[in-house]
């Protein structure tokens, strides 16, 4: 739990302090490259020849490559909201809307009815009302500034089932970590080509500053590395319940950082919205496990109002 708690103070950093050194000049194509990049270099030192050997698998191989190209289209589409002006909190919860896809997208192929998913989309709706305040009509969303966000938690959804399908496979967390990675990272290049060569000036003023890559490095290391490992690790000690509780935290932690950074006033549209994430991101184990014991309660209740009439 432990492990999980820190993870989580960790990744609830992502947005505000991404906003920090974007300020700094940093244009976002550097900014994507290097966050993956660094966190790459690191990790493929770390992996055992066990770790390299996916590539014997074709169709998983070619699995790994979207993946990858998920990740990197999320990168961009996050970062991009923030780079173009949007508040650290909106991005958070805009992005944070994941659970919402999920569920229809659950419920669409299974055509079924699930309590838990419908809780969470319907929260989510509600969220989504709140960040787009005061225009309830939805064209804010359509926005040019927020449509990035929103792209951005759908591709999350994507991202979130394919790492459990590929958890299934049997790829270590290290394995799938350093090809997420890797691919990501040549995505990036490829969707930034024509960037990087108009960002190089902005970019070489931004290096001529030795402590603004001192800041990058420890940055993608802070929360892109350590937390991954921290929940791989802690993966195998809590249980899913409890490390999806407190992982729900991350959007919540993510806003209380962005208030105290930037001295913003946490009015009560952002409480309401960050209640409601926080709802949306229960797994849905902890609804059933709820059902099951409001379930058991009602029978006990009737067992002794049984006995007592007798």
């Amino acid at each position: 739990m432990t492990y999980i708690l820190i993870a989580v103070t960790l990744l609830g950093l992502i947005h505000p302090i991404s906003k920090l050194i974007l300020d700094q000049g940093i244009p976002l194509s550097y900014f994507c490259i290097l966050f993956i990049g660094i966190r790459l270099t690191i990790l493929v030192p770390l992996a055992s020849l066990k770790d390299l050997l996916v590539y014997k698998n074709t169709n998983l191989t070619i699995r790994l490559i979207f993946f990858g190209i998920i990740g990197a289209l999320l990168q961009a589409t996050e970062f991009k909201g923030i780079a173009i002006g949007l508040h650290p909190s909106t991005v958070t919860l805009l992005v944070f809307s994941y659970p919402l896809w999920i569920a229809l997208l659950e419920q669409y192929r299974e055509r079924t009815f699930h309590l838990a998913q419908t809780i969470q989309a319907v929260a989510i709706m509600l969220a989504l009302s709140l960040v787009l305040e005061p225009d309830f009509s939805g064209a804010r969303l359509f926005n040019g500034n927020y449509i990035y966000p929103v792209i951005a938690g759908i591709l999350m959804a994507t991202w979130i089932t394919m790492s459990g399908s590929l958890r299934k496979q049997g790829l270590t967390p290290i394995s799938i970590s350093i090809f997420y990675d890797a691919f990501s990272l040549v995505a990036l290049v490829g969707l930034f080509s024509i960037d990087l060569h108009q960002d190089w000036p902005a970019f070489a003023i931004w290096t001529s500053n030795n402590n603004h890559l001192f800041i990058m490095v420890g940055y993608s290391l802070a929360v892109g590395l350590i937390p991954n490992l921290l929940v791989y690790k802690a993966s195998a000690q809590a249980s899913p319940q409890v490390a999806g509780n407190l992982l729900a935290l991350e959007p919540l932690l993510s806003i209380a950082y962005s208030t105290i950074l930037f001295r913003d006033n946490m009015n009560a549209n952002i409480l309401g919205c960050a209640a409601l994430i926080v709802i949306a991101n229960i797994p849905p184990g902890v609804f059933q496990w709820l059902k099951t014991k409001l379930l058991s309660f009602r029978l006990k209740t009737k067992n002794i109002n049984f006995i007592q009439e007798n």
